[in-house]
């Protein structure tokens, strides 16, 4: 009997080979034969298990290997195409496919945070003048309607201070009590503590990061409240600083009656709603910063009338409309950021007259038009960024501007040769993601203090100039996805500081650069997509790129073997023709065959 059950044991294993069940024999009694037979089941069933995950793994090896033949016959067809076609004549290829141009990804390198205006630190206040009562230049002492009347030519609403809900109430009802604390003589004074009092409750100021002092003693010296002396000795409010200080809330009108006001700074807070109208009243100021919060609404008659004006910055917020052009009316505009918001448009003409204008920001708006060619003769700007937004036609030369540093058109719709800049202080030069054409200006290499140039993602042709090389300083080069040809020129390898280095998606060709090892500082080098030729020769100072993370060269006619010296840097990314046998280029370190 005990024989017979083996042999059906081992009839339904067979059986069962084309099935995904496993069947089980489940023993209840601990008898000796009974676990004699368990041992046989489960024995039979281990032999029955290996098999089918035998089986299984094949089909499913079967299957992968079939799909990464479709996957691969599709990705090479991607990467011949779009300006790098690997079979046949390259010039042939006049148009580059605009669904892939579309779908290029962004560069590695990141830019810069936006220059700050540096502001100078906040005067002292001399504690002196703050002893004891408060300013007692008034002829009689101050009684609650006397509050009362002064409060109420601020906020002259009475439903919005009849209603105890509101900033303004609550802001009257401390006011009020705070008259049988401190004997506030000034009626100036008064309005301004009520004004500050109401920002408080406005934007639960109970939750702010740091309100150490306020609606207690002396406003000035409440935290973020700067004072200086007037010219009448009088103590005056002038700096309201409550940055990255937790305020929820939105900005009330009553802090326009605070005329003494010189800089406002209450940037990355949760700040809402528009910007005051009472702001215009605010003749003294001098800073205006809200940048990073959530505020909303068109500027203009709110702005316009601020003659002092020099700092602007109203960076990261929701403001729609067109950049007003009576911002070209302040004459001391030194310093506007409007980036990062939903500005509409054209570019406002009228900043070209700003003589002190040197750091202008609207990048990342949907500002569009041309740029006027006069802005090209602003002799005192220094940072110009204008990337991400919806420009159009050609871009003018800016070689009249002689103290130009950074200049960010990429990300519009820029066409014609790329423009010609005079100022040798120019670090920054951003060109991407625009339809501008023909050969890269020798020019270029004329300026010493270059750190940055990329033109990734355009029409551009002809070949890359050796006067590049001049650019000593030169710490990224960006200029895939263009059409560029020729071979590259050794005058090159002076480029000892470059840490990044884009070519790929061009039509280059000749033999692959040997001297890239002379750039010793150089961390990332993509070269694939191209028609570089004959035997991979990369020189035996390749082997001191100790900062070499990233070398693509796949996609090329490169025959031989990637050396042992570079398979032991341990590149994050090493990629090259290594599929395939025989296989183009021999690679046993690379983390991707092509």
């Amino acid at each position: 009997d005990h024989d017979e059950e083996e042999e059906e044991e081992e009839e339904s294993v067979v059986s069962r080979q084309e099935s995904s069940e496993i069947e089980m024999k489940v023993v209840d009694s601990c008898s000796f034969s009974d676990i004699n037979e368990a041992n046989d089941n489960w024995n039979a069933n281990t032999d029955y298990v290996e098999k089918l995950v035998w089986y299984r793994d094949r089909r499913r090896l079967g299957i992968i290997g079939t799909l990464v033949v479709v996957f691969l016959a599709g990705c090479s067809s991607l990467y011949f195409s779009g300006g790098n076609e690997q079979t046949g004549n390259p010039k042939e290829a006049d148009t580059f496919d605009a669904t892939i141009k579309e779908n290029i990804p962004d560069s590695n390198h990141v830019k810069e945070d936006d220059p700050i205006y540096p502001l100078p630190p906040p005067p002292p206040i001399y504690h002196s003048v703050l002893q004891g009562g408060f300013d007692g230049t008034s002829l009689k002492p101050l009684s609650a309607d006397d509050f009362k009347n002064i409060i109420e030519k601020i906020t002259p609403d009475a439903d919005i201070l009849s209603n105890s809900e509101t900033p303004q109430a609550k802001a009257m009802a401390w006011s009020l009590e705070e008259r049988t604390k401190y004997n506030v003589e000034v009626p100036v004074r008064v309005g301004v503590r009520y004004a500050l009092a109401t920002l408080y409750y406005a934007t639960n100021g109970d939750k702010w990061f740091n309100n150490t002092n306020w609606k207690s003693g002396h406003e000035c010296l409440w935290n973020g409240v700067y004072c200086d002396l007037d010219a009448n000795n009088i103590v005056s409010v002038t700096i309201l600083n409550l940055v990255t200080n937790n305020l929820d809330g939105s900005i009330p009108e009553e802090i326009g009656y605070i005329e003494s006001l010189q800089r406002i700074e209450l940037g990355s807070n949760q700040l809402v709603g528009p910007i005051p109208q009472t702001f215009s009243r605010l003749y003294e100021l001098r800073t205006l910063s809200v940048s990073d919060n959530q505020l909303t609404g068109e500027i203009g008659a709110n702005i316009d009338g601020l003659t002092k004006l020099t700092n602007l910055d109203l960076a990261s917020n929701r403001f729609r409309g067109h950049v007003p052009h009576g911002l070209g009316g302040i004459p001391t505009l030194s310093y506007v950021r409007l980036s990062n918001n939903r500005f509409t448009g054209a570019f406002p003409t009228s900043f070209i007259s700003l003589n002190n204008l040197h750091t202008l920001l609207i990048d990342n708006n949907a500002i569009g038009g041309t740029l006027p060619a006069l802005i090209g003769m602003m002799k005192t700007l220094v940072n110009l960024r204008l990337h991400k937004n919806d420009f159009y036609g050609d871009l003018p030369n800016f070689s009249d501007a002689i103290l130009l540093e950074t200049a960010h058109f990429d990300d519009n719709f820029f066409k014609g040769p790329l423009p010609q800049f005079g100022s040798q202080r120019l670090r920054e030069l951003y060109l991407d993601k625009n339809s501008l054409t023909g050969a890269i200006p020798i020019s270029y290499g004329g300026h010493p203090k270059l750190q940055i140039l990329s033109a990734r993602n355009n029409d551009l042709s002809s070949t890359i100039p050796a006067s590049l090389a001049s650019a000593t300083n030169l710490g990224v080069l960006d200029l895939s996805y263009n059409k560029l040809s020729g071979e590259l020129s050794q005058n090159l390898s002076q480029l000892t500081q470059l840490r990044q280095l884009y070519l790929n998606n061009n039509r280059l060709q000749g033999s692959f650069p040997s001297w890239l090892g002379s750039m010793k500082n150089l961390e990332i080098a993509h070269f694939n997509n191209n028609l570089f030729s004959g035997d991979l020769q990369l020189g035996y100072e390749f082997e001191n790129l100790d900062y070499l993370t990233e070398f693509t060269i796949e996609f090329n006619q490169i025959s031989g073997i990637v050396p042992e010296d570079v398979c032991d840097l341990l590149l994050d990314v090493l990629t090259a023709d290594c599929w395939g046998n025989p296989a183009a280029l021999d690679c046993p370190c690379c983390t991707k065959c092509f």
